[in-house]
């Protein structure tokens, strides 16, 4: 008898079977025919305020996207000129159904709710130079759209603070908010509005862990971002907090396998119990991020709070503190010679008042109704439920203090607080529980 011919023939059988299940699992996880390419660029070298990590946080990603079966196109430093000539081969490369991949690390500036990269060259010397010298990120994006791709990522590391931000009027810190196309993951390095750190080590400290969160095996694309989430918040202690605005509609796993737990904390002393690892505390930063904006006067910081703790502790005060800068935002300062008019006649109309309180009350007039019929400006373009907050699109003047609403399900009307306008989009605010009775494609009108 001659065992080993048979045991042999098992094992392989064996190790054949798990080699066609795993190729199964990683196929169904990316298919085998997926397009992947990425653009990739880091911008450190600006003549008037150099930055110590982007060429490295670049060159890193880089590298990791191209393990991850990734055609990637680098640029380190890039000028203008060339910025402009990589996203046309980008382009040319992306193909429908497959992944589209921006990478930026550098400076970026917002301006009238457009978001513009910062090639090395720009010599933005006044507001109206903006558009010419830097890179509409919305050309970028348009040109990912056109391709048809089943999947697009923006990811910017470019909130960064800059000198160019202090020249214009119209030009605010940190990047805007952009709407994300259906099938896009728009991923910043910190909340809209807010500048994230340049870091001390090799990488920022947004791109150091999305690149550790890359090495994590089986990760869906919101739980890695989530995961980056969590690890930027922790080790700023709440003062930069990343943020993401997804419409994707299927999954996507950047590295393919089984989601492993972290490991178990190792005994410092013989006999010692191991202490179990603890994730961020929630609460606590929940309490840290409400401490850093609790006295703003800025309707932003109150809707960065709600977006990123719609259950919080302080939830319902940053609700009435965001309605009240609303309110205060949309009336206008009285001008000094109104003001210095109205003190000059309030003891004119005492006495007018006294003459008048001996005359016998004249007939009462009947009061006028006020006009029910609501004012058209708006439809909505997108509705967050979970986050309280919908988008809208203007098509007519919002009347200065008027209540505005939005049309729900059944024809009710949901009022909604506006807290921001980027062109002729809007973003308002209304309770979760409201939110839910709202679609895309609802009327907006104001009474």
């Amino acid at each position: 008898m001659r065992p080993f011919p048979t045991a042999f023939a098992v094992i392989a059988v064996f190790l054949l079977l798990f080699a066609v299940n795993t190729a199964q699992a990683e196929q169904k996880e990316r298919p085998a025919d997926e397009s992947r390419v990425a653009l990739v660029i880091g911008n450190a070298a600006y003549p008037s305020a150099p930055l110590t990590n982007p060429v490295n946080d670049a060159a890193d990603v880089a590298a990791a996207l191209k393990k991850r079966g990734f055609t990637v196109l680098l640029l380190q430093n890039a000028t203008k000129i060339q910025m402009e000539q990589a996203i046309g081969q980008f382009g040319e490369k992306l193909v429908p159904e497959g992944t589209a991949l921006l990478y930026y690390s550098g400076h970026g500036i917002q301006a009238n709710g457009h978001n513009y990269l910062i090639p090395i060259d720009a010599h933005i010397n006044t507001e109206a130079h903006l558009r010419l010298e830097t890179l509409d990120l919305d050309v970028v994006v348009e040109q990912m759209m056109a391709a048809r791709p089943r999947v697009n990522f923006v990811i910017l590391d470019a909130c960064r603070n800059n000198p160019f931000e202090r020249r214009f009027r119209g030009v605010s810190g940190g990047l805007a908010q952009i709407s994300a196309p259906e099938g896009t993951l728009i991923a910043y390095s910190t909340a809209p509005g807010k500048v994230a750190s340049d870091g001390e080590g090799r990488n920022g400290l947004y791109t150091s862990a999305l690149l550790n969160a890359l090495d994590r095996p089986g990760l869906k694309a919101e739980e890695l971002f989530k995961n980056v989430r969590a690890t930027v918040s922790k080790s700023s202690t709440g003062a930069q907090i990343p943020w993401e605005s997804s419409s994707l509609v299927g999954d996507f796993v950047f590295t393919p396998g089984v989601v492993t737990p972290p490991p178990a904390a190792v005994p410092s002393e013989p006999g010692q119990i191991a202490a179990p690892i603890r994730a961020t505390d929630p609460t606590a930063v929940d309490i840290t991020f409400w401490e850093s904006i609790k006295d703003s006067k800025d309707t932003g910081d109150m809707e960065d709070y709600l977006r990123q703790f719609p259950d919080g502790k302080f939830a319902a005060l940053a609700k009435r503190r965001l309605q009240h800068l609303t309110q205060q935002a949309a009336t206008p300062p009285k001008p000094p010679a109104k003001i210095a008019k109205e003190k000059a006649g309030n003891s004119e109309t005492q006495q007018q008042a006294a003459v008048e309180s001996t005359r016998p009350p004249a007939a009462a007039k009947p009061a006028r109704a006020p006009s029910d019929s609501p004012v058209h400006i708006g439809m909505v373009t997108e509705v967050h439920p979970d986050y309280g907050y919908l988008v809208f699109r203007r098509s007519g003047a919002v009347p200065p203090g008027a209540p505005v609403y939005v049309i729900g399900s059944g024809g009710n009307h949901v009022t909604i607080s506006i807290s921001r306008q980027h062109g002729d989009f809007i973003s308002a605010t209304l309770s979760t529980d409201a939110a839910h009775t709202v679609s895309v494609g609802a009327q907006v009108v104001a009474k």
